[in-house]
């Protein structure tokens, strides 16, 4: 019967390593080295897998951070609009006439040229 590999593990010249993906690395994960390929690396590599599992369900578990600087701009600037009883404007920019005309270089030809 063919095995299947662990998630995450290759091998590189006869020895086997856990490869974390980014969204793993921006955790803290590094890459781990398991050994000659075989049983005792399918099992290290698994228990990386493990780990990692534990670590990724309490993350999905988190309550995401709330951008509290983000917020208490958008209050005041609402506040401040509601005080002042204003809206944001937004003039188009002013016709400032032909665009300047470019001077074309001469292009000299192999021949033209004296050395």
């Amino acid at each position: 019967m063919a095995r299947t590999r662990p998630r995450y593990y290759v091998v590189k010249r006869g020895r086997g390593f856990w490869q974390p993906t980014p969204r793993m690395r921006a955790l803290g994960f590094r890459a781990v080295a398991c050994g000659l390929d075989g049983p005792e690396a399918w099992a290290l590599a698994e228990m990386a897998n493990r780990h990692w599992d534990a670590v990724r369900s309490r993350v999905a578990q988190m309550p995401q951070p709330k951008n509290r600087v983000y917020d208490a701009l958008y209050a005041f600037s609402a506040g401040l609009a509601a005080k002042l009883e204003c809206e944001l404007e937004f003039k188009a920019p002013q016709y400032l006439g032909p665009a300047p005309r470019m001077r074309g270089v001469p292009i000299l030809a192999g021949a033209d040229v004296e050395w």
